[in-house]
């Protein structure tokens, strides 16, 4: 039976199929990125790493990182910056380091992430244990990106 008598092909039916699953998605992502608060200008940006994790930052951008020993309220700086770039198109690429550039971060908050659960099993072995876990985290709040001096 083929799609000359009202009843589609296989293949019809797949290709239907595939584009109404390919719809939503398309569709909800782009109402996503439209309902979301608005881009705010920024002057530049930094890629820092932060115990051995990198984080992409701007000026006043929230890091949720993990435990640093500080007080609530002390401003760190991190020096450990791989990448910079400015709102003039400008990129400094560290060779891993950029030598000069340093963000300082103050912190908001130490706290611990929400709870995560953890499953084992092991199949027709009766084998199943439940266990839950926290993250301590700290919250940084982005205060100021120093670039690196220009090089001749």
């Amino acid at each position: 039976i083929n799609a000359e008598y009202g009843n589609p092909t296989r293949h019809t039916m797949l290709s239907r199929a595939v584009s109404s699953w390919l719809r939503p998605a398309h569709t909800s992502i782009l109402f996503r990125a439209a309902s979301s608060s608005p881009i705010r200008a920024v002057d530049g940006f930094a890629v820092v790493q932060i115990n051995g994790k990198q984080f992409k930052v701007a000026q006043d951008d929230l890091v949720m990182a993990e435990k640093i020993d500080a007080e609530v309220g002390s401003q760190l700086t991190f020096t450990d910056v791989l990448l910079a770039g400015k709102s003039d198109g400008t990129t400094h690429i560290g060779q891993p380091l950029l030598d000069g550039a340093s963000v300082k971060m103050t912190v908001q908050e130490q706290t611990l992430s929400s709870q995560v659960d953890v499953f084992k099993k092991k199949r027709r072995k009766n084998y199943r244990r439940w266990n839950t876990h926290k993250q301590a985290i700290t919250m940084l709040v982005v205060d100021d990106i120093t670039f690196p001096p220009k090089s001749p």
